[in-house]
């Protein structure tokens, strides 16, 4: 099976956008830009897909999707992508047979598309949970 970051080769055009934008100047800006950032992705996603509007929240010890609800424990564009896409699936109606999958895949492929060099050197520095060094899967699919 593919790479998570090169499953999904044809995000919607502006997400991609979306997505560069809120990834613009990332490393200097502060947690709060972070956070504000992400919400502005997350609203602006959600109307290109013309899906509900999450909440997003803030808290540590969470990282989590419930109904409406996006839960961050620090601002994380892939754990950010990650959970937006299962506000996605769950809009949607999405039937894929395994949901945290096509979330890892979504996310990885989002951020490879917007920053591959980012993404390459955190998975060298091993802070990709689902990324190897060698940009492998760990998990093995």
């Amino acid at each position: 099976m593919k790479p998570y970051h090169k499953r999904f080769s044809r995000i919607h055009p502006e997400v991609v956008r979306l997505a560069r934008e809120m990834r613009r100047g990332w490393a200097t800006m502060t947690e709060a830009d972070r956070q504000q950032a992400i919400v502005r992705f997350v609203k602006a996603a959600s109307e290109v897909y013309r899906i509900s509007v999450p909440e997003v929240g803030f808290a540590p010890n969470t990282d989590f999707y419930f109904v409406g609800q996006i839960w961050l424990s620090e601002a994380s564009s892939i754990t950010a992508w990650h959970e937006f896409r299962h506000h996605w699936q769950l809009m949607t109606g999405s039937t894929v047979a395994d949901v945290e999958d096509d979330a890892r895949g979504w996310s990885l492929s989002l951020l490879h598309s917007v920053a591959p060099n980012t993404l390459r050197r955190l998975a060298r520095e091993d802070r990709v949970l689902h990324l190897d060094a060698r940009m492998k899967n760990r998990d093995g699919r």
